[in-house]
């Protein structure tokens, strides 16, 4: 298996960290790709086959889509073994690791806008995830600290659908994560709206990202939080008809975003210009003089987050 791997171009790693280890399934290994890249290696269960469409199925799908709005993990390579398909994935922070290191008045809304986005997308890809939850995003700051990007992993669970209106049949996701209808682990005979019940999902991680933040009032005014603490508690409606469509509350708040920098002057020109620029998850991350007044940041960061913006 070792040698296979090798041959691949994937070497795993002798001494993996421990709180690294602590995260991965005994499914799961860190390595190295041939170019020097972390990945980790997960190996799929063959048992795994959603509507004919299992997890490598799915990655392959999405990884066509090279656009900004396209938030799935990438699938960086595929190794058949002997005793399965291993599939590697580029390493990525924890969301919840990167939370606890950075300054989450910089980074939650800018993730709350993301993961708004990536969802959607698969929504409009009649794919629904089914397991979201803080254990299935990860975080991409190296390439740029200040403006990092949320990707969603773990497909295992996820399903083709035609539309809202597809059911299907069976406890799915995990507790305290997952909506209402879908039940418990016990209810296998429920039926439910996988897109409807992934919409509560995302409502449910908007409002753990929200509360990362301690306190919103810093933002002197500017009620952006509260647009979007309206919005995602619309997603939470224990009526799973009455949660609007991920697309929807996007657009609404994008609207709201682009009616708020022209009445700072900016007009709408340049925020367009500013979103072709450093692509949608900076484009709003606009810190302003009051703002930085009450956040004590070394100048490097009010630097180049000033320059995201």
């Amino acid at each position: 298996m070792q040698q296979t791997l090798e041959h691949a171009g994937y070497q795993i790693t002798q001494q993996e960290d421990e709180r690294v280890v602590a995260q991965l399934t005994s499914r799961m290994r860190t390595a190295s790709s041939s170019d020097g890249a972390p990945v980790v290696l997960k190996l799929l269960d063959d048992d795994t086959d959603n509507n004919g469409l299992d997890e490598l199925k799915i990655l392959r799908y999405l990884s066509r889509f090279k656009v900004p709005s396209n938030h799935a993990i990438e699938l960086h390579g595929v190794v058949d073994l002997t005793i399965g398909k291993v599939i590697a994935l580029p390493w990525r922070t924890p969301l919840v690791d990167y939370l606890q290191s950075r300054h989450p008045l910089l980074s939650a809304e800018s993730l709350q806008r993301q993961l708004l986005e990536g969802v959607a997308f698969l929504h409009e890809h009649k794919i629904a995830h089914l397991d979201l939850k803080p254990d299935n995003v990860v975080i991409d700051s190296e390439r740029d600290r200040y403006c990092p990007r949320l990707s969603i992993i773990d497909f295992g669970l996820s399903v083709v659908v035609e539309d809202e209106e597809t059911m299907i049949e069976g406890y799915c996701g995990t507790r305290r994560w997952t909506a209402p209808e879908v039940g418990t682990s016990d209810d296998s005979d429920t039926k439910y709206s996988p897109i409807l019940a992934d919409r509560w999902a995302c409502g449910r991680m908007l409002g753990y990202l929200e509360a990362q933040v301690p306190n919103q009032n810093v933002l002197d005014g500017d009620d952006s939080w509260g647009i979007l603490g309206r919005l995602w508690k619309q997603l939470l409606n224990s009526d799973p008809r009455s949660r609007p469509s991920l697309s929807v509350v996007l657009d609404e708040y994008q609207r709201y975003q682009r009616d708020r920098m022209v009445e700072r002057g900016g007009g709408e020109d340049d925020s367009d210009a500013v979103q072709k620029r450093i692509g949608f998850n900076c484009a709003d991350d606009i810190v302003n003089e009051s703002m930085l007044s009450r956040i004590e940041i070394d100048d490097g960061i009010i630097g180049n987050w000033i320059a995201c913006a």
